[in-house]
């Protein structure tokens, strides 16, 4: 066994590169196969990132729609409170006028009570009218 031949020393190192060769090649597949992986794993994030951000969007869209239409329709209201609180104010003025001790003025006293029973969070209008309403008995000027 001390001698090797030609054959037999040119036998083993020709496996030597082979298994070699073959390290190689496996180590440059993991590497190869490790890439493709993370390729597909970045792939899958920046899709599910587009897919947030679309989402995201349109909630937005459907909030600012959302919030838009209650504003126009707080818009609404206000102008309607406006114009019923005006036209209370020149009824009870007339119904003052013409019969202080109108069981009506009662019943719009104790509506405003109902709807406003904390006097804080009554609104200013209210307040004043609900003042001149409850003076009651007395002769009441407009």
């Amino acid at each position: 066994m001390d001698n090797f031949s030609a054959g037999e020393a040119g036998g083993i190192f020709a496996g030597v590169v082979a298994l070699l060769a073959l390290l190689g090649k496996g180590v440059a597949y993991l590497l190869n196969v490790h890439e493709e992986r993370t390729q597909r794993r970045s792939a899958k994030l920046d899709e599910w990132e587009q897919s947030l951000v679309r989402r995201e969007k349109e909630m937005r869209e459907a909030t600012e729609g959302r919030l838009a239409a209650v504003e126009r329709q707080v818009r609404e209201l206000d102008r309607a409170y406006s114009l019923v609180v005006g036209v209370t104010h020149i009824m009870v003025d007339d119904l003052i006028v013409m019969n202080p001790r109108s069981a009506a003025l009662s019943l719009v006293l104790s509506r405003i009570r109902e709807a406003y029973p904390l006097t804080e969070d009554m609104p200013a209008e209210l307040v004043n009218l609900a003042a001149r309403l409850s003076t009651g008995n007395e002769e009441i000027e407009p």
